[in-house]
């Protein structure tokens, strides 16, 4: 078991103009893995031992071993991902790979020295398609980031950002940046899809990183001011609903600083659906929550263009997988900054929990409905608590 500390961040993020890495869609031969001292396969599915290291989360479907050298990349067996298009229940359907692989007497969770990590994706659906990778911690997950897949054999590789992995010390007294494991999602076609994985590799490195402390202001619960605070956005929803957002400074609540702007597409379908974005437990365990009054409120900014502005908006409170607060539809002026607060005493009256309320908060959720007209955008700004006068 790890013991929680201090997360330390960089200073440093190149954010493209399309879009930031949170949610970008990245073609799989744009990052090259950067080897210095060696690499190393997590996983290459070769015995049903291999396939004990991962699990199955979102109604995937079932994952089998395969022999077939035609969908094998190297060896002599790969694995078989089947993704059911009607699950019992909706779900974005992953699997995740653990890093300590205890039988193996291996264990790579200690990411101060790793580059990247890369996986051979075999896309037999016939049509190009997408996977997703991101990181998970003792507390919170990592950026989940999109890759194209082209019709047979992809090689997936992910640049891995060791200065935004939260620091933890381990039971030997060692603090590095741990990841626990790889959650690999996939697309849910409106039928049945196959995938094979093979080759799970880690990548070493040499070169060092710098990081800094991340730490908030008097009242700050997320400003969008530090770049880190983009960078650890989790996208919610569906996968082919998931927004990308960019950090920027030419619109914002105050005239100074960033605000975070966000791109909702559109949806192919009618399902009821509804896609957001996720102030994760890394960023909210920052917020000193139990020390705010019940007229303590908390307040958030949000602005749309005129045109192809988002109109409405859902702000959602959470104690682990609680909803302990929802709001009704909040609407958008188009042109015009508009901010909201809602006071905790409002949000703790909701659900009227001893266990479940403000003091016990772990995330924030601004949702959408889906939608088919297009892609609509909304920016947001300057989450925080006020005092009453």
């Amino acid at each position: 078991m790890k013991k929680w500390t201090t997360v330390l961040l960089s200073a440093l993020l190149l954010f493209a103009a399309s879009g930031c890495d949170s949610e970008e869609t990245t073609p799989t031969t744009d990052e090259q893995p950067t080897v210095d001292t060696g690499i190393h396969t997590i996983n290459d599915f070769e015995t049903n031992g291999e396939f004990g290291l991962i699990r199955l989360f979102g109604v995937l479907g079932r994952v089998e071993q395969n022999t077939d050298k035609a969908y094998v990349k190297t060896g002599e067996a790969s694995a078989k991902v089947i993704v059911e298009s009607n699950p019992y229940k909706p779900g974005a359907p992953y699997i995740e790979q653990a890093f300590n692989l205890k039988k193996a007497g291996k264990d790579y969770t200690n990411f101060s020295d790793v580059a990247a990590l890369s996986i051979d994706v075999y896309n037999a659906t016939g049509a190009p398609s997408r996977v997703g990778m991101q990181l998970t911690y003792e507390v919170g997950n990592g950026t989940k980031k999109y890759y194209d897949l082209q019709a047979g054999w992809n090689t997936v590789t992910m640049q891995v950002k060791r200065e935004y992995i939260p620091q933890t010390t381990d039971a030997y007294d060692v603090t590095a940046p741990f990841v626990n494991g790889l959650k690999i999602y996939f697309e849910r076609g409106v039928e049945d899809d196959t995938y094979y994985i093979d080759n799970l590799k880690l990548y070493k490195t040499e070169k060092s990183y710098s990081p800094i402390v991340m730490r908030l202001k008097e009242n700050e619960i997320c400003s969008f001011d530090s770049e880190w605070q983009v960078e650890l956005l989790e996208p919610e929803g569906r996968s082919d609903l998931m927004a990308a957002y960019m950090r920027v400074s030419d619109i914002t609540s105050t005239g100074s600083g960033s605000a975070v702007r966000v791109e909702a597409p559109a949806s192919s379908s009618d399902l009821d659906s509804w896609p957001g974005i996720y102030l994760n437990k890394q960023m909210t365990a920052l917020v000193p929550w139990s020390e705010y009054p019940d007229n303590a409120r908390l307040c958030f900014d949000v602005y749309a263009p005129e045109e192809s502005g988002m109109e409405t908006v859902w702000l959602s409170m959470y104690s682990g997988q609680t909803r302990y607060f929802v709001t009704d539809e909040l609407k958008i002026i188009p042109g015009k900054w508009v901010t909201y607060s809602f006071s905790v005493q409002e949000m703790n009256t909701q659900m009227n929990s001893l266990k479940y309320n403000v003091t016990t908060t772990t995330g924030i959720v601004l949702r959408w409905e889906e939608q088919t007209k297009g892609t609509e955008i909304v920016y947001f700004d300057n989450f925080r608590m006020e005092f009453a006068d």
